[in-house]
């Protein structure tokens, strides 16, 4: 038998919040000094970021890419990215179409410094056009861009 779930009312709410409570996540399970990779691969699948997954350099920038999709897993219950292998493709062509459908695809700056620093970036994007100021992903050709705001409503 379940029991119904209702909303904790303001009293209960108020009383929580005068609860002394310290919280703190923390896996140091890939953990490694900024100036000495000992490792490719540092985040766990769901949470592991673009640089990461193209064989880039990575600084602590990779751990707030991964501090967010936990964020967002703890507010919705759900992963952010939770890629799948398909017939034509793997997981990391998959992961990278994910990001690409929530935040577009690499352009600018970014690009030119994902290009430019991620040893695995001409296996998973060829150039869209001549002069290649555009790249899309080789092996997924059609993506359904999902923007933040629609995931979050």
């Amino acid at each position: 038998m379940f029991n119904e779930m209702k909303p904790k009312s303001k009293a209960e709410v108020e009383k929580e919040l005068e609860m002394d409570m310290n919280i703190k996540l923390c896996d140091m399970g890939n953990a490694c000094y900024v100036e000495q990779h000992y490792s490719d691969v540092i985040q766990t699948r769901e949470y592991r970021s673009p640089e990461v997954i193209l064989e880039g350099d990575y600084d602590e920038s990779a751990d707030i890419w991964s501090l967010a999709c936990l964020v967002f897993e703890l507010v919705t219950g759900d992963y952010l990215f939770d890629p799948k292998k398909g017939k034509t493709f793997k997981k990391n062509d998959d992961h990278l179409a994910l990001v690409s459908e929530l935040i577009g695809e690499p352009q600018g700056d970014e690009l030119l410094w994902l290009k430019e620093n991620c040893e695995a970036w001409g296996d998973f994007f060829e150039p869209a056009n001549r002069n290649g100021t555009k790249y899309k992903l080789k092996r997924i050709k059609s993506l359904k861009m999902w923007p933040i705001y629609r995931v979050l409503q």
